[in-house]
């Protein structure tokens, strides 16, 4: 069960509240210190954590009051607020949720797998490059864009690879793929892959292992575990057994 000051936050956090409750609420901050200080840490909180972990902490801060509370109920003799006794109940409010956090934070680390390391682990440079022997300003962007690839000049290699994409829009979207999965700009790895994975063109199988690596660097297991599992049911797929051994690597971490 919720304490009123945490369901009072979370109303207000969440644009719950209507305009008379809310000033009410921004009244309230004013004056109840104990009220001040959750909110200014939950505010934070709010700020830093995404929606499903917001629930999960706030699940842990509500069982941290309570096990606080079976301990110290035969303890504590409750008394009208003064000053003094504010300042006590704020302390220990205060250091009762930041404890919960440490909690929450310990073991959603313990739970995770270290995607980071996961990624460097089985992340490989795409080194082949291919040559179009073919005239006209695309294939020459199309070229270029090859040699700055080659070369480890991949935002250039962007440039150069984005004005040959109208007419060689597969090629050079696996590509630039990897060049933004090699400069760290995930989403945007994600997006040009996933063309290239979803179609039928040379890259394909190329296309779908870099793509669950971009997953995998997002820390987005649920995408790189359903894609992974899609290439280990392809026994030709020549990435099926790196796939394999990620996948096991996936699961030992959730453990």
């Amino acid at each position: 069960m919720k304490n009123d000051n945490q369901e009072m936050i979370e109303d207000f956090l969440n644009g719950n509240l209507d305009g008379e409750q809310s000033a009410q609420f921004q009244e309230a901050l004013k004056t109840n210190l104990v009220l001040a200080e959750e909110y200014r840490i939950m505010k934070g909180l709010y700020e830093t954590l995404d929606k499903k972990d917001q629930f999960d902490f706030l699940d842990v801060v509500e069982q941290a009051r309570l096990d606080y509370r079976r301990q110290q109920k035969k303890e504590l003799t409750l008394i009208k607020s003064g000053w003094r006794n504010a300042r006590i109940m704020l302390l220990a409010s205060a250091a009762l949720v930041l404890l919960a956090l440490a909690i929450f934070v310990l073991v959603r680390n313990n739970e995770a797998p270290d995607y980071k390391a996961l990624f460097d682990k089985y992340y490989t440079h795409y080194n082949f490059i291919i040559a179009f022997r073919q005239s006209g300003d695309s294939v020459s962007h199309l070229n270029k864009g090859m040699q700055l690839y080659k070369a480890g000049n991949y935002k250039q290699a962007i440039t150069s690879f984005l004005a040959a994409r109208e007419s060689s829009w597969q090629i050079t979207d696996f590509y630039l793929g990897l060049c933004y999965l090699e400069i760290g700009n995930y989403a945007k790895s994600v997006e040009y892959l996933k063309m290239v994975s979803d179609s039928s063109t040379d890259q394909q199988y190329e296309a779908r292992w870099y793509l669950a690596l971009a997953y995998l660097a997002q820390g987005n297991q649920q995408e790189t575990t359903k894609l992974l599992e899609n290439i280990v049911k392809n026994q030709k797929d020549y990435f099926r057994e790196q796939a394999l051994k990620l996948l096991s690597d996936l699961k030992k971490g959730q453990k």
